[in-house]
């Protein structure tokens, strides 16, 4: 299977992932701006009760689908390793036993981050509506028809559906989704296919990235081309641990490697990092955050 057609089944994956949530984010949002029109206390409990049903059916329904695309992802990253050694002759050095288990240790903690993430942003909702039905209860200078007709206009670019992020900027939760999803099922992808190259004792690895329109940022640009050490602590090349540290494998980065063998030139070896490295891996260090080569 050709890098591309994965990166195609990725993208179908996000637009279902993408295509559910933004349904059931316009349902919320409907109910919320019906209770707008008439914000009685029997149309709040009414929106609260149907406001929790949905968010709690949106989330079992998109980790059941996140889940199932992992899977698949899991199983295409360990062919695809497999078929890139064979095509390349790849010589094996050592054999180091990848267990079912530790795969399926890769599956479930990257569901439980998923969901925990998941679960997180969707707390917004609540928080949300729960400001607005708060701020018409309690102020008593001006009617309810005018109240709700201002938080209408406040909530028109997003409805309620957002969740404001660590740094204070509303985002989306349609719009998260979208990326999040990528960065679920990419990372399965990439912890099977790093997993299997492991196994067959690969040491080294050069960054690739997938042909498309969209510009590279400054903290995976620097890494075009470039050879990683599949093991920490290789004098002379930065480790792929190192480099998630410092960015490679960012939230949506189109980036991959393959495995190589032989001698390489000190400039495939050195990597000029950006300052948007230097930032990402000193706030990893502060939030006591370690990538390590498995996710």
């Amino acid at each position: 299977m050709e890098i591309q057609e994965i990166y195609d089944t990725i993208q179908q994956y996000i637009g279902t992932d993408t295509d559910l949530t933004e349904d059931y984010m316009n349902r919320i949002n409907m109910h919320f701006n019906a209770y707008l029109k008439n914000p009685t206390d029997k149309q709040k409990d009414t929106f609260k009760d149907l406001r929790d049903a949905l968010i709690a059916m949106w989330l079992a329904d998109l980790i059941k689908k996140i889940l199932k695309q992992m899977k698949t992802m899991l199983k295409y990253g360990t062919t695809q390793a497999k078929d890139i050694l064979k095509a390349t002759a790849f010589k094996k050095i050592v054999k180091k036993a990848i267990t079912s288990d530790k795969i399926k240790n890769i599956i479930e903690a990257g569901v439980e981050s998923a969901i925990t993430d998941i679960q997180y942003i969707s707390n917004g909702i609540k928080v949300n509506s729960d400001r607005a039905i708060r701020d018409i209860q309690e102020n008593i200078t001006q009617t309810k028809k005018v109240i709700s007709t201002q938080l209408a206009e406040e909530f028109s670019a997003y409805g309620i559906t957002y969740f404001t992020d660590t740094a204070g900027r509303r985002q989306n939760i349609t719009s998260y989704i979208n990326k999040k999803s990528f960065d679920i099922v990419m990372n399965a992808f990439r912890d099977a296919y790093l997993a299997e190259l492991v196994a067959n004792g690969v040491e080294f690895v050069r960054v690739q990235r997938l042909p498309s329109l969209a510009k590279e940022c400054n903290l995976c640009i620097k890494y075009d081309g470039k050879i990683l050490s599949i093991n920490d602590n290789v004098e002379g090349f930065e480790s792929i641990s190192e480099s998630r540290m410092n960015g490679l494998w960012h939230f949506y980065c189109q980036h991959y490697v393959i495995p190589v063998q032989g001698e390489f030139t000190e400039e495939e070896r050195t990597i000029y990092h950006t300052e948007e490295n230097k930032k990402f891996k000193e706030r990893n260090i502060q939030k006591g955050v370690k990538k390590g080569l498995l996710s």
